[in-house]
């Protein structure tokens, strides 16, 4: 694991994301049970019609509320989204679209069982008359529910750290799955995100640069690999300032990476029956 890597996740999983994952997953699977469950109470509620209805005077459209009036299902895919985006979460992963996608469905999970829940008692009966019903439990449930989804897009992790961990962890799986290219490029975006944030000037990216040098190696690509670490280590003083131990830190890996391309390269020209020098 890298260096910066390291600094961030000595203090384990991330907190933020735990917490998101969690009320992420309460709110999706209790709009999953408010969405079953009754949507309309009350002494008449087995009177209540869904859909076109005949009345008295006419023909009226009928209630709305719960499964029968089509209205749950809304809430009950907007569980499954939030189900579905808790598991990211709780995965580690944190991309903007998740949080996006658990305020959405919060926010329409809402504002769909606030709906229910102001209209529920104006419907009428077949012949008319108002009928005695209230919103059902299934409405407050399903409120409640959009709630902690809303909560826990709020709480999504939003700091470049836990983005720049995501990445680098993503690059370091792709390397034990022998899938080199990909992890360079991984490490490629890492790098850039982390160039504007912290910044280029931050020590710590140094490691970072001398990394993806390591992949290169990992690759093939030796002489892209090498080029990298002269280009980085040239401005590793002036990075690392006044911290003598952390330049030596960089000068060691760096030593480290070129001493392994030069192994690389004469294991190469070898093969080749080619003198090395």
């Amino acid at each position: 694991m890298t260096v910066l890597l390291q600094l961030v996740s000595r203090f384990g999983p991330s907190l933020r994301g735990l917490l998101t994952a969690g009320l992420a997953a309460a709110g999706g699977l209790l709009l999953l049970l408010g969405s079953v469950l009754p949507w309309v109470g009350g002494p008449d509620a087995d009177a209540v019609t869904y859909g076109a209805a005949a009345t008295g005077t006419g023909s009226a459209l009928g209630s709305r509320a719960g499964l029968a009036g089509g209205d749950a299902f809304v809430t009950l895919l907007a569980g499954v989204v939030a189900v579905a985006v808790a598991a990211w979460y709780a995965l580690g992963r944190a991309r903007r679209w998740q949080q996006v996608t658990l305020a959405g469905a919060g926010l329409l999970a809402l504002s769909w069982a606030m709906l229910n829940q102001a209209e529920i008692g104006d419907v009428a009966g077949p012949d008319g008359a108002t009928l005695d019903i209230s919103p059902g439990v299934g409405v407050y449930v399903a409120i409640l529910a959009a709630v902690l989804v809303i909560g826990a897009a709020v709480a999504a992790p939003r700091d470049v750290e836990h983005d720049l961990r995501v990445l680098g962890q993503r690059a370091e799986q792709l390397v034990r799955r022998g899938l080199g290219f990909e992890a360079v490029e991984k490490q490629q975006q890492l790098l850039r995100r982390a160039r504007r944030r912290p910044g280029w000037d931050d020590p710590r990216l140094t490691f970072e640069a001398l990394y993806l040098a390591r992949l290169y190696l990992i690759v093939g690509h030796v002489d892209r690999g090498v080029q990298l670490v002269h280009e980085v280590m040239a401005q590793a003083p002036q990075r690392f300032g006044d911290d003598h131990e952390g330049l030596e830190m960089a000068r060691a890996e760096a030593g480290g990476i070129v001493a392994d391309a030069n192994a690389q390269l004469a294991a190469v020209r070898q093969q080749l029956g080619m003198p090395y020098g």
